[in-house]
């Protein structure tokens, strides 16, 4: 599943600006967005872009993956049974370690217990 660009905005920089736009728009034909913003995206080298769509894509991951963990927080207070505690405990450190995978776009995510 690729991962959704828009959980984050875009930030980055070039010229001395900062940026928040998508650097791989098509300029050519896009009408909406000024000719200074064209500029700087096309002052852009195709390594410089893709460095740019990794980092915003591991960002949005890393929003995913912490919305996970913040729906899951109830099932580590101190009134929850272990048997159920432990399960989930397994389940958040799993999320915890997805930043650690190569491919932004390749994310295996954990499944969520039925407990």
């Amino acid at each position: 599943m690729a991962t959704d660009t828009n959980l984050s905005p875009w930030l980055w920089e070039q010229g001395g600006q900062k940026w928040g736009m998508d650097p791989r728009m098509d300029v050519s034909s896009e009408s909406n967005i000024e000719q200074w913003e064209k500029d700087a995206i096309n002052a852009l080298s195709t390594s410089e872009k893709n460095a740019i769509v990794t980092a915003h894509l591991w960002k949005c991951v890393r929003k995913q993956r912490d919305d996970l963990l913040v729906e899951c927080d109830w099932t580590q207070g101190a009134d929850v049974p272990n048997a159920i505690k432990s399960s989930w405990t397994s389940y958040r450190q799993a999320l915890r370690d997805v930043p650690t995978q190569s491919d932004p776009n390749n994310i295996t995510w954990p499944t969520k217990p039925s407990s």
